[in-house]
């Protein structure tokens, strides 16, 4: 949202997923000028978007440096402190094994 740009650096927050469905798309990004579409699908409860909130002046190649906000980064995890949630079951106990799934689709 535009207040949260600014009143802030960018964004760094969860996205708590209404539904939790694999098979259906959990977040998608679409590219103005060609159309290239990333769908994500995951099993996990959130998605968290991070947009690059700080310029470094990193030179990441051939010239071109790293900008405040000119990257983004979704995701797919518990959400933050879970552990003190036990609403959310982001604690492995000793013996069980949890596997979670994530896929990038780009079309």
């Amino acid at each position: 949202k535009k207040e949260v740009l600014e009143n802030t650096s960018g964004y760094d927050n969860p996205f708590i997923l209404d539904e939790i469905n694999y098979n259906n798309v959990a977040a998608k990004l679409i590219d103005n000028d060609s159309k290239l579409t990333l769908n994500i699908y995951t099993d996990y409860k959130v998605v968290h978007l991070y947009t690059n909130n700080f310029n470094t002046d990193y030179e990441i190649m051939d010239n071109i440096f790293d900008e405040k906000n000119m990257a983004l980064c979704l995701e797919c995890e518990y959400l933050p402190n879970s552990i003190n949630d036990f609403e959310y079951d982001a604690v492995i106990k000793k013996g069980n094994i949890r596997t979670n799934k994530i896929k990038y689709e780009f079309i």
